[in-house]
């Protein structure tokens, strides 16, 4: 009997181990069918993905078409006027009771947007002083003044003509016109626009004349007109989320807003203030990887410029006289303090006065906000700049190893028209 219900019980468990393979077989079978489906409907989604991307691609580049075409017309309105206007971009130019490219220039550009209408401007600016004429390569439409037999040559290696100085100011008195349209606009983006464009485009910051003493009057007179705008300074902020940086503690007057408290410079600063030896100098400020090639410095100088002109509430203003807007505090410390860097500045560019420059170096000079800063407090004072160092800065940009890399970089970064000569360089 014990046999028989061995044998029993032996047929019961064949038989729950049959069930469940064929519950298994089933299972398996059903999962099967649906991965078939799932495949199915994968493909399906893939296709209809592939439909949709096409269809996407093809709108996308419908509406690339439609930039492109805008940016075309926009380009053409540009070059037309630009074109015309360049003809006349020479001594020749000017007869007998009138200058014609003076004439042709008067509002050619006012139909276009503001920021449009500073490219031509600079674009025109450049052109004349390159003395270049769009695609002739060794055509020179002004002719420099003849060294006198007793002259020891022009101050500056950039001497243009007198026809070609009268044009440069006319583009001037334009892009004048034009910064106070942007002014008057009150509008946010033509703010911003113009607070860069007056820093950076060679219109203002490259003299008109054959001196450079005196030579960055113009610049420093569109600056009077920013600098009485109230709060202009967030628009002029290049840093408005800065990161902490070791210098910060030193870049302040210690008055944290309060007028009537007394002032507290740290010892790095008025040691700096009074030091006059490069050598000394570099071993405190520029020990930092990055800050020790020459580009280095000059960005380590123009960041602590922006931080000690930009940070708000570092100076505090200590009296009720109309003080400028361009900069956060307008205090007499702050000044110092912005001074003690330009000295520095001076320094390392009187340092590399026999030096040839890299085109990185040229644009950083001529960028730089530090160099150009009239450190006095009252808006009614920024017109007039007594520093040489936008001198000493300009004469190192025009030397003779230089001056051709300061133009390829007027070309690169003020031509609009490039593209229409193949970038051909000046």
């Amino acid at each position: 009997s014990n046999q028989k219900f061995k044998i029993v019980e032996s047929e019961r468990k064949l038989s729950e181990l049959a069930n469940h393979a064929v519950d298994i077989e089933q299972r398996l079978e059903t999962a099967q069918v649906a991965c078939r489906n799932a495949e199915k409907t994968s493909l399906r989604l893939e296709s209809d993905l592939k439909a949709k991307d096409k269809n996407h691609e093809f709108r996308l580049q419908k509406k690339q078409a439609e930039v492109d075409a805008v940016q075309q017309k926009l380009m053409s309105q540009q070059r037309a006027p630009l074109l015309e206007i360049l003809k006349f971009a020479h001594d020749k130019s000017s007869v007998p009771g009138e200058d014609l490219f003076i004439k042709r220039l008067s509002g050619a550009f006012g139909h276009l947007p503001l920021k449009t209408n500073a490219e031509c401007l600079d674009t025109l600016y450049f052109y004349i002083i390159a003395n270049k004429t769009i695609g002739k390569d060794g055509s020179f439409p002004y002719t420099p003044p003849a060294k006198g037999f007793w002259s020891s040559g022009p101050e500056r290696l950039f001497n243009p003509s007198e026809t070609q100085k009268a044009h440069l100011e006319a583009v001037q008195g334009e892009a004048e016109e034009l910064l106070q349209q942007g002014i008057k606009s009150k509008d946010d983006v033509n703010i911003r626009f113009i607070c860069e464009w007056v820093d950076k485009s060679p219109v203002f910051t490259c003299p008109a004349g054959s001196s450079l003493t005196d030579g960055f009057s113009f610049y420093h007179r569109m600056q009077s007109h920013l600098s009485e705008i109230e709060d202009i300074w967030k628009y002029r902020d290049r840093e408005a989320e800065r990161k902490e940086w070791w210098m910060d503690g030193n870049l302040r007057d210690g008055r944290n807003g309060d007028r009537n408290s007394s002032k507290s410079v740290t010892p790095l600063m008025a040691t700096l203030a009074a030091q006059s030896s490069l050598d000394k100098i570099e071993w405190r400020l520029f020990h930092e990887e990055g800050s020790r090639t020459f580009a280095g410095k000059m960005k380590f100088l123009e960041a602590a410029f922006n931080r000690a002109a930009f940070t708000k509430d570092a100076y505090t203003r200590t009296d009720e006289r109309k003080h400028r807007e361009d900069v956060a505090g307008a205090s007499g410390t702050q000044m110092t303090h912005i001074t003690t860097l330009q000295n520095i500045m001076k320094l390392l560019l009187e340092n590399q006065s026999k030096a040839t420059l890299s085109q990185e170096e040229i644009e950083l000079i001529c960028q730089s906000r530090l160099i150009k800063f009239n450190p006095v407090q009252y808006s009614s004072q920024v017109a007039w700049c007594s520093s040489t160092l936008p001198e000493v800065a300009q004469r190192l940009c025009e030397s003779a190893k230089n001056f051709k890399t300061l133009k390829n970089c007027y070309q690169k970064n003020f031509n609009i028209l490039a593209s229409a000569e193949g970038r051909q360089k000046p």
